[in-house]
């Protein structure tokens, strides 16, 4: 929005403002609040938040629970969802089954699974 310049006077009538001016001194506070957050954020990210380095080499630790394994049909690797019961895991076998490979990994104990052996499941 640009502005032609008035002149208005100010509150106690002692001298004439040029509105352009007031315009302009506006917008460069806007700018100056606008830089000084995006410092403030980026000062943040810089600290608290790593953007780069190795990935992790370490396996993540199990929760306790039951465990299934989707892959798309055909392919070596898959994610694995965890549920808190058997249920749960049974609901989510159900929703995946017609679409999706489904690997049941079973019980997890202590951050390890209770049956060795991955079953495969067939859908009925």
């Amino acid at each position: 929005i640009l502005f032609s310049p008035i002149n208005i006077k100010s509150r106690n009538n002692s001298w004439p403002i040029n509105l352009e001016l007031f315009y302009v001194y506006e917008m460069l506070k806007i700018n100056l609040r606008r830089d000084f957050i995006f410092t403030i954020m980026h000062s943040y990210f810089k600290i608290h938040i790593k953007f780069m380095g190795r990935p992790a080499t370490r396996p993540t630790k199990l929760k306790d629970g039951f465990y299934i394994e989707i892959r798309n049909k055909g392919s070596k690797s898959g994610v694995k969802l965890y549920s808190g019961t058997k249920l749960q895991m049974h609901r989510a076998i159900k929703m995946y089954e017609r679409s999706k490979e489904v690997i049941i990994l079973g019980e997890s104990v202590n951050g390890k699974f209770v049956n060795k052996e991955p079953k495969l499941h067939v859908v009925e």
